[in-house]
Formats: structure tokens, C-alpha cells, sequence
């Protein structure tokens, strides 16, 4: 659990260039290679609105997604993120701290810190702020050669209603103590979920504990395409990125794009855990000749 809550997630008035670049990020290029996004840089990146505040971590292509976003919200008490809605885009939600109700299959979810929310592609979803305290939380959304166009319906309580193909992860939301811990190495697993998806091959996305002083595997290469996105959710880790060890702490975000090397650390003297979101898919057509 974060032993450090994040209240106010705002714009320190004055934060110059060089100060951003005092935390080693730049604007990612396309598409988007192996990069770590520090925390205090994402809340740097904060700006305010009428439920909270909002910070975009990056909005790009990768070689298999024609489109990846993430981003940081903080929602206040009493406020839902935006009014019920729907798009092509899939995205995972990842709880962070708060307590918060997703609109899943026509039923608010409960949801806290470590959960997670699918929402599934061109089905209505909400989620809204049922705690006294802010809800902070990470959201995931891509666009790959398989996401068909917007769908046009009401975005109705039934709207959110949808039983999906067989083999074919449909909206759902996860609570952490929910989620059985297996063993796997030396290290503890919470596989939330492993499947097709509307607009993936195969869509994985699991957290993993690792012991004080270990490390998840040696630095190595997907055997397929695969990429991946890791949150920390707590403990001091280091994460294999192009070809170095870099700290990140709590929060903080990291790409691993296909076939590049990865693999992350416990350099403290607690468990360390973090989330991760890993998919498989056909990659975007090529652009065509000019």
C-alpha cells in the first residue's frame, strides 16, 4: 500500500523546461520506444479541472498499437470522471489510492487500491468517487489494427449491459483482494486476467511482488511481439531499459516495447510490487507510399 498519499496532483507555478529535463524526460517520440516515466515528473505534468486533475503521461503509437494513451487522474469526492460514455478505444484503470464505483454490465462496482476496471470497446462505463478521500488512478486506452469505428447508441444504463463472444474478455472490474496469490519463481503473482480481447490477441494483465534484494528474471527479450506497460505500485525498484538499470519510484510508468530487452529489481529491504499490462497484436498497416 502507498505509505505516502497523493492529495493534490497540480502544477508547481513556475516549473521551468530545465526542470522537466531534471527528470530526464523528454516528449516521446513515434512510435514510442522502451522509456521510464518518473512520478514526480507525471505530476508535474497536472493541470486542474472541475473534478480534480488530470496528467498525461504520454498519447503516441507503438509497433503494434496505432494508438496508446495513458494518463493519471485524481478525482474528488462526490465527482464522477465524465458523464456515461462509450468508445472504439479499450482501456485498463488501475486504483491507486480512494475509493471509488465503476459502471460494469449495468451494475456500480466497488472498487480500492490495487483493483482494476476493463472497460471493454464501444460499451458505455462511468466511474465515479464514493470515498472522502480523492481517488488517484492510472487509466490505459489503445487503438490497434483490430479496433473497429464508434459505435452510435444512448450510452443508457442498458447500453452498459453486454455479454461478449465466447474467448472474448467482455467489462469487468476486479478487487485486489479478490485475486488469488500464486507463487512464480521466487516471486508473488495476482493474474487478474489472460485473454483475447475485442481489439487484442491476447490481452494479460497481472501484479507481481517481488522479495527484497531479487529481481523478477534476468534482463531478457519477449520470444513474440509482445509490449508491455508496468506501473510501481510500492518499494524501491529498478527497471532494464535500454540497456541500464534507472530507479523508479511508486507511480511511476514504464513502456517496454517489443523486442527490446526488460526486466525489474528489488533494490530495497521490502517487497516491491508493481502491475503489469502486457498484449499481443497484429501490428498497424504500414503508412502508404507517398
Amino acid at each position: 500500500m502507498p505509505t505516502k498519499r497523493f492529495v493534490a496532483l497540480t502544477l508547481t507555478a513556475g516549473l521551468s523546461i530545465a526542470a522537466l529535463s531534471a527528470h530526464g524526460q523528454t516528449a516521446p517520440a513515434s512510435p514510442l520506444g522502451s522509456t521510464i516515466f518518473q512520478w514526480d515528473w507525471i505530476k508535474a505534468q497536472a493541470k486542474t479541472n472541475d473534478h480534480g486533475s488530470f496528467a498525461r503521461v504520454f498519447d503516441t503509437s507503438t509497433a503494434t498499437l496505432s494508438h496508446i494513451e495513458c494518463h493519471v487522474t485524481v478525482l474528488d469526492p462526490g465527482k464522477a470522471s465524465h458523464d456515461p460514455h462509450h468508445h472504439p478505444e479499450e482501456e485498463v484503470v488501475i486504483i491507486r489510492e480512494g475509493t471509488a464505483e465503476a459502471l460494469i454490465n449495468g451494475e456500480w462496482k466497488q472498487v480500492g487500491p490495487g483493483s482494476i476496471v476493463f472497460n471493454a470497446c464501444n460499451i458505455t462505463h462511468d466511474f465515479r468517487n464514493v470515498g472522502d478521500q480523492p481517488a488517484v488512478y492510472h487509466v490505459l486506452s489503445w487503438k490497434s489494427s483490430l479496433t473497429p469505428t464508434k459505435t452510435v447508441h444512448t450510452d443508457t444504463l442498458e447500453d452498459s449491459k453486454y455479454t461478449p463472444p465466447p474467448g472474448i474478455l467482455g467489462p469487468l472490474a476486479m478487487d485486489w483482494n479478490s485475486v488469488a496469490v500464486t507463487t512464480n519463481t521466487n516471486n508473488l503473482q495476482r493474474k487478474f486476467f489472460d485473454s483475447r480481447t475485442a481489439t487484442t490477441d491476447e490481452l494479460e494483465f497481472h501484479f507481481t511482488t517481488v522479495p527484497a534484494g531479487q529481481s523478477s528474471h534476468a534482463p531478457s527479450v519477449h520470444s513474440d511481439a509482445r509490449e508491455e506497460i508496468i506501473i510501481v505500485r510500492e518499494g524501491k525498484v529498478e527497471a532494464y531499459v535500454k540497456g541500464e538499470w534507472q530507479r523508479v519510484d511508486p507511480g511511476g510508468v514504464i513502456f517496454n516495447a517489443a523486442h527490446e530487452m526488460q526486466a525489474i529489481r528489488n533494490v530495497g529491504d521490502t517487497p516491491a510490487t508493481y502491475s503489469v499490462l502486457m498484449w499481443r497484436t497484429p501490428p498497424p498497416a504500414p503508412a502508404p507510399a507517398p
